[in-house]
C-alpha cells in the first residue's frame, strides 16, 4: 500500500518524490482492486493528502481461444516467450493491444498473433517499396500544398487517423486505436494509395513524381510515430533505416520525437469524394468479376454512363486509374443506358461489363445452377442438424456455434450465386 511513495524516500521530501508522485495511470488487473489499488490510495490520501494516481487502466484478462482461463493442468497455456520467439514481440502487443475492448477478456490464439506478423510485414514491404521508388523526407514538405489528387486525399485521411488514433489512446481505448491504424495501413496506405501512385513513381518525367516520392516519404513518418506505441521495435528499426540520410531533426529516434498532431484539411474534402468514388467503383467492378468467375488475368471492355456533370468528372480524372485496377481493356462513355453487358448500378452512374465475348455465358450458367444445386443440398443438412434437439442438447457449444457460421457462409455463397444468375440471365 505504501509502494507508491515508498519507494522514492518517503518520509524525505526527495527528489524523487517530486517529479514522479503522483503519477498519471495505474494499469493493473480487477483481481487485485480492492487487495492492492483501493489501499494505496487510502495510504496517499492519509500520508500525502494526494491519490498516487489519476487513473486506474484495468487490463483484461488473457483467455485461450475457447475463452477458458489458462492452467497448466488443462494444457492450454500460451507461452508469451515461445510466441516472441516465432512471431516477434511486435505481433503479440498489436495482438493484444487490438483486443483489449473494454470490459471484455482477451480469447488469444496463435492464428491472431500470425495474423500481425503478417501485418508487420506487409509494413516492412511497404517501406522498401518507397526506398526503391526514391521516396524521400523533404523538410519542407507542406501537405496542404499538394497538387495532385490522390495525395490531397492519403493527406485528408492521414489528418483523419492522427486525431482519431490519438483520441483513442487518451480515452483508453487501446483497441479502438489499434483498428484504425490497422485499417489505414494495410488497406488505405498499401492496398489504395501504393497502387494508386505506381504510375507516377514509376515515370520519373512524370509531373507528379516528386510530390508523390515526398508525399509518401510524409505518411510513412506520421504511419511509424503512429505505430510506435503498439509495435516499438519494427517501426524504430524502419525509421532508423529509412531516415539514415536526413537531418537531425528526422534522424531522432520515435520514442523521443514530438507525437504528430492532426491539422486542417477541408480544401481537400472534394479530392477525398472523388478518391473514395474511384476505391467504391473498383470495388464493385472486381466484386462483380469473382461473382462472375472472370478471372483476373483476363481484361474485358466496359462502357460508362452517366448524366451527373460532377460524376462525369470524376471519371475523366480516374479513368486510366479504374482501368488498370479493375483490369479493363478500356472503358469508354456512352450515351445508351441500356447497353447488353452485365449493369452495375452505382452512385448516379452505370458501369456496363462486355462479357460476351469474355466467357460462356451458357456453360457459366450451367455452372453456377450446379454450385446452387449443391449450396442448396448443404444448407438442408446443415439446418436439420441444427434442428435436431438432441444434437443441440449433446454437442458441446464450440460444436454449435461452427455449424451455425457454417450454414451462415454458405447462405451468403448462394445469394451471391443468386445474383450472378440474375445477371447473366439478363444477357442477350
Amino acid at each position: 500500500a505504501l509502494w507508491p511513495f515508498s519507494t522514492l524516500g518517503w518520509p524525505a521530501n526527495t527528489k524523487e518524490m517530486k517529479i514522479h508522485y503522483p503519477t498519471s495511470t495505474l494499469v493493473t488487473g480487477f483481481d487485485i482492486i480492492f487487495f492492492w489499488v483501493a489501499r494505496m490510495m487510502m495510504m496517499g490520501i492519509q500520508f500525502l493528502k494526494t491519490p498516487p494516481f489519476k487513473d486506474v487502466y484495468v487490463h483484461a484478462l488473457v483467455r485461450d481461444e475457447d475463452g477458458k482461463k489458462m492452467s497448466k493442468s488443462k494444457g492450454n497455456v500460451i507461452d508469451p516467450l515461445e510466441i516472441i520467439e516465432q512471431f516477434g514481440a511486435d505481433a503479440l502487443r498489436f495482438c493484444l493491444s487490438s483486443m483489449a475492448a473494454q470490459g471484455r477478456d482477451v480469447k488469444l490464439s496463435i492464428s491472431r498473433v500470425e495474423g500481425y506478423r503478417n501485418f508487420a510485414t506487409k509494413l516492412w514491404n511497404s517501406v522498401r517499396f518507397c526506398e526503391l521508388n526514391s521516396s524521400f523526407i523533404d523538410t519542407d514538405f507542406n501537405p496542404n500544398k499538394c497538387k495532385n489528387v490522390i495525395n490531397q486525399w492519403i493527406v485528408f485521411k492521414t489528418s483523419k487517423t492522427i486525431q482519431d488514433v490519438s483520441k483513442s489512446i487518451e480515452e483508453y481505448k487501446f483497441n479502438e486505436a489499434s483498428g484504425i491504424l490497422y485499417s489505414f495501413i494495410w488497406h488505405i496506405f498499401c492496398d489504395w494509395y501504393i497502387e494508386l501512385i505506381k504510375p507516377s513513381l514509376y515515370d520519373k518525367d512524370n509531373q507528379d513524381n516528386l510530390e508523390s516520392r515526398k508525399c509518401s516519404a510524409w505518411v510513412l513518418k506520421i504511419i511509424l510515430h503512429l505505430l510506435h506505441p503498439f509495435m516499438p521495435f519494427i517501426t524504430e528499426e524502419l525509421w532508423e533505416k529509412f531516415s539514415n540520410n536526413f537531418s537531425k531533426e528526422f534522424n531522432k529516434k520515435l520514442i523521443i520525437s514530438p507525437w504528430p498532431k492532426h491539422f486542417d484539411t477541408k480544401d481537400y474534402l472534394n479530392a477525398n469524394e472523388e478518391v473514395n468514388w474511384l476505391i467504391d467503383i473498383v470495388t464493385q467492378i472486381r466484386s462483380v468479376r469473382s461473382e462472375l468467375n472472370i478471372s483476373p488475368n483476363i481484361e474485358i471492355e466496359a462502357n460508362f454512363y452517366s448524366e451527373e456533370s460532377e460524376i462525369n468528372n470524376f471519371f475523366d480524372n480516374s479513368k486510366s486509374s479504374i482501368e488498370k485496377l479493375s483490369k479493363l481493356s478500356r472503358i469508354s462513355k456512352t450515351k445508351n443506358d441500356n447497353i447488353n453487358g452485365v449493369k452495375i448500378i452505382f452512385k448516379k452512374c452505370l458501369i456496363f461489363l462486355l462479357i460476351s465475348n469474355t466467357i460462356d455465358i451458357v456453360q457459366e450458367i450451367e455452372r453456377i445452377k450446379k454450385v446452387m444445386g449443391k449450396n442448396q443440398m448443404e444448407i438442408e443438412k446443415v439446418s436439420n442438424k441444427l434442428s435436431n434437439e438432441k444434437f443441440l442438447s449433446n454437442a458441446p457449444a464450440k460444436i454449435i456455434e461452427k455449424q451455425k457460421g457454417i450454414l451462415l457462409k454458405i447462405r451468403e455463397n448462394q445469394e451471391k450465386m443468386s445474383l450472378s444468375l440474375d445477371k447473366l440471365s439478363k444477357l442477350k
